[in-house]
């Protein structure tokens, strides 16, 4: 049975300290017209950027707080995915690339229970504080993609899933890779940097980042984006990113 308002569950791992749940507001959402993106480190120099960004988890009508925009840590390539039933899921849109950028939000976030849907199945997390700011990029001679939503992403727990898959991307081909826990939950976001505002294309379009057994890579590439370009060390692998659909989120309130 689903917790009410009124309703009080044990915390994460078992703490003695009882967490209530508030009722859960359900948004069914279809699956998304989205790439699975495999994600590298990376550092560059932080744009060092003030952005408002306003996603699905923000109250309607209130005003959000800035963003500041800090380093780049990851760097995304759309990727073809093998389950072991062989089942593929191959890439929509070559010119997709996201940068991540670490980000400094100007107000605490409310831990949020959110249930989402991926070809793993249905899964249960806790979401905390965002803490990342995807943006849509282009790598080397490719266009920007025209068509992807920056994305708002939130630290992460729930259950490990350990599937073991084939990924082959831009970088690297048919690898092998052991899919592990949720660790960002990512909602598409309106941003807006000065005073030019980037709509949200897709609002059923999330992604639910898992980390990954890490594949070592070396390289580098030329990024560019809203915030700017240039050359881009390229290291290892060790996260995916796997289009979901949210289905109902609710605060978590002490």
């Amino acid at each position: 049975m689903r917790p009410t308002a009124r309703q009080c569950v044990p915390g994460i791992l078992g703490v003695v300290l009882a967490v209530c749940f508030a009722p859960e507001r359900v948004q069914a959402q279809t699956a998304p017209d989205l790439d699975h993106f495999k994600c590298y480190r990376t550092t560059a120099e932080p744009p060092d950027v003030v952005v408002g960004l306003r996603d699905q988890f923000d109250i309607p009508g209130v005003i959000p707080d800035k963003t500041f925009v800090r380093f780049p840590v990851k760097f995304c390539n759309p990727v073809e995915k093998t389950t072991p039933d062989g089942v593929v899921t191959p890439i929509k849109d070559i010119n997709a690339h996201l940068e991540m950028f670490i980000t400094a939000p100007g107000r605490l976030e409310p831990t949020r229970r959110v249930v989402v849907r991926n070809q793993f199945g249905t899964q249960r997390l806790l979401t905390y504080g965002p803490e990342l700011l995807a943006v849509p990029s282009g790598k080397n001679d490719q266009p920007l993609p025209e068509n992807l939503d920056h994305f708002k992403c939130y630290r992460t727990y729930g259950a490990p899933k350990r599937v073991v898959l084939k990924l082959s991307d831009q970088f690297q081909r048919d690898t092998t890779a052991t899919l592990l826990r949720p660790i960002e939950f990512c909602n598409p976001v309106e941003k807006t940097h000065d005073t030019n505002v980037t709509p949200i294309k897709n609002p059923k379009a999330h992604l639910l980042c898992y980390t990954i057994t890490p594949t070592t890579f070396q390289g580098d590439a030329l990024v560019r984006n809203q915030f700017g370009g240039g050359p881009m060390p390229m290291a290892t692998a060790d996260m995916l990113c796997v289009p979901s659909e949210k289905l109902r989120f609710s605060i978590v309130t002490p």
